[in-house]
Formats: structure tokens, sequence, C-alpha cells
């Protein structure tokens, strides 16, 4: 992950009647000026599968469900992907430990993952852009 630099998120339970919230969003700041959004919701659509997208001034890439969905860049080169997309980082790290592979996300690239979400319930609660590192 590139690094974030600040967390502007509201969370909060605005459609369901349960104990955790059921919407979550935020805008990131980049140290190199890039902006990224993340949404997280109890809200989507029961059928469809979660989707991560990346766009940029050169292309994009996008997976959805575990599968490349979408890959359009303005130059050609070759990219070797990860041959496995973990849709649950948990079974990944099982069968990474199984079968004898590093996992996808590793530890100390799953803490800068863990520390965007802290932010962005910091943000949410304090209604102020938070910087990090925490």
């Amino acid at each position: 992950m590139r690094t974030v630099e600040t967390v502007f998120g509201r969370a909060g339970i605005f459609t369901h009647n349960i104990e955790t919230e059921d919407l979550g969003a935020a805008v990131l700041t980049f140290k190199n000026g890039a902006i990224g959004t993340v949404l997280g919701t109890t809200t989507w659509y029961k059928d469809d599968d979660p989707v991560v997208e990346v766009h940029g001034e050169k292309g994009y890439v996008g997976i959805k469900g575990g599968e490349l969905a979408l890959w359009k860049f303005q130059e050609e080169f070759e990219e070797k992907l990860p041959e496995h997309w973990p849709s649950n980082v948990v079974e990944d790290m099982v069968g990474a430990l199984r079968d004898g592979r590093e996992p996808v996300v590793d530890g100390p690239e799953g803490r800068k993952s863990l520390e965007v979400v802290k932010a962005i319930y910091e943000s949410s609660s304090t209604g102020k852009v938070v910087k990090l590192p925490l």
C-alpha cells in the first residue's frame, strides 16, 4: 500500500437496526498527493461480489469477487499478478501455512490497512482529519 498521509471518514448505523456500523466511508490522501476512497457497507446488494478498483491517469485495474475484472492501461507491459486473490485473508493465511507459501498479505502490510481503518473510526468519532501514522 502506498503511504497514506491523512484520513477523513464517517461510519455509523444508517439503514439497519444492528449493533455495529452498516456503512463506513473515507477519503484517503496519500503522501504523493493521490486521493483514494474506501467504502464498506452491509447495504450492498446481497448477490453481488465485493469490488476493489484502482484508477490512475495511465489506466485502471479492478478485482471483483476475487477475480481480475478490469485491466486497461495506456502502455503495454508485463506485470506479474498474484496467482491467488484472497477474498478472506484468514483463509489465505491458513492456506499459506498449509501450502508452505507466503500469504498474499503479510503481517507488516496488514498492519498498514488496520491503521487506516483505525484512523477512519477516529475521524468518524471526532469529525476531524486524522494524520498518519497514529
